[in-house]
């Protein structure tokens, strides 16, 4: 817990109002107060001054039990925050308070001088305690809600990752046959090429074809406008690899991983996958693959560098795929069924 310490001239009105007011708010709170000069140290304020106990009986609180308090050297240097109450009248502030970096600044007028009524003052210091109490509760606040958003994401990415881990290949012989292979959309070029992170995935789904793990292919991706096509130009690669073009099937409304996996179950009738993609995004797709009821196993495509960006972005893209397996989302786009047993030449 903090500790602040409220320091005025006398410690008889206005650091005892702001102790007095900061502990009703904050129970727990560490708080000390303490005048420069405080020639009444020792003495409790009720037998000082009578006005300051009054006016502060008014708001609710009681400060008639507390004492006078010198300040030390000892008390700035123990405290995490120290509040001022200017200006000190009665001699110079002391250099070691003058020159603490945790010095903060408090224009209250002292009502033992007759700068202000002893109610103005309480009403003044009223005001920036609550204030502070407001900082303080947002702070700690945001900090909770900090700890608590590590907690949730360290414990998502842990859990996906051990889920997922006894369903990812590195190597084609050790994977088991499944009735699909299933390529996620990537990037493509301007030219209208494929992205090498793409062009590792078509091609190691290619050598699961090849290597008779599969029997189709969908190719999923981000179809949404004209100008922008990410299964097309994968279909006429594979083409040209010689993959037929009865086994092909594309998914146009593949806009993200979740979309892409329920459209696999409920669009296509996919019981079966292999899903083909780079090693950070592996444990997402079959997690979710896996939560929706698919047999799902991935086989990894490293071929080239994979930045430490795409692991980044796993790890918080994975607390979305948990939020939509919990809310069971729905895809922006579903429509009729696509049957992967079929012809995918019926299906463009």
């Amino acid at each position: 817990m903090m500790k602040i310490l409220f320091v005025c001239e006398g410690n008889v009105n206005r650091s005892q109002m702001a102790g007095t007011m900061f502990k009703h708010f904050l129970p727990r709170a560490n708080i000390q107060t303490a005048g420069t000069i405080a020639d009444n140290a020792g003495k409790l304020v009720s037998e000082v001054i009578e006005e300051g106990i009054t006016a502060m009986r008014e708001r609710g609180f009681d400060m008639s039990l507390n004492r006078v308090t010198r300040l030390t050297h000892a008390m700035v240097e123990d405290a995490d925050r120290i509040i001022l109450m200017e200006p000190i009248m009665g001699g110079p502030i002391p250099e070691y308070l003058k020159n603490s970096k945790k010095l903060q600044i408090w224009h209250i007028p002292d009502p033992g001088y007759g700068q202000i009524t002893t109610a103005g003052a309480r009403d003044m210091i009223l005001k920036k305690v609550k204030q502070l109490v407001f900082r303080i509760r947002l702070y700690r606040f945001l900090g909770w809600s900090l700890g608590c958003l590590i907690v949730f994401v360290v414990a998502v990415n842990v859990t996906i990752h051990q889920e997922t881990k006894p369903y990812i290949y590195n190597n084609i012989a050790s994977v088991p046959n499944a009735e699909v292979a299933l390529i996620p959309g990537a990037a493509i070029l301007l030219n209208g090429g494929l992205s090498p992170i793409f062009v590792d995935r078509v091609d190691m789904t290619i050598k699961l074809y090849e290597a008779k793990k599969v029997s189709k292919i969908i190719v999923s991706g981000d179809n949404s406008t004209l100008s922008h096509n990410e299964v097309n130009p994968v279909r006429n690669y594979l083409l040209a690899k010689g993959i037929p073009d009865e086994d092909i099937f594309l998914d146009h409304a593949g806009f993200d991983t979740y979309s892409t996996m329920y459209r696999a179950r409920d669009i296509f009738g996919v019981s079966s996958v292999l899903i083909t993609t780079q090693s950070f995004h592996l444990p997402r797709a079959v997690f979710i693959a896996r939560q929706l009821g698919m047999n799902a196993s991935g086989m990894n495509a490293d071929v080239g560098r994979i930045f430490s960006r795409n692991y980044i972005r796993e790890a918080l893209a994975n607390e979305k795929a948990i939020l939509d397996l919990m809310f069971q989302r729905k895809p922006k786009y579903l429509g009729e069924k696509i049957p992967i047993t079929g012809d995918g030449r019926n299906y463009p």
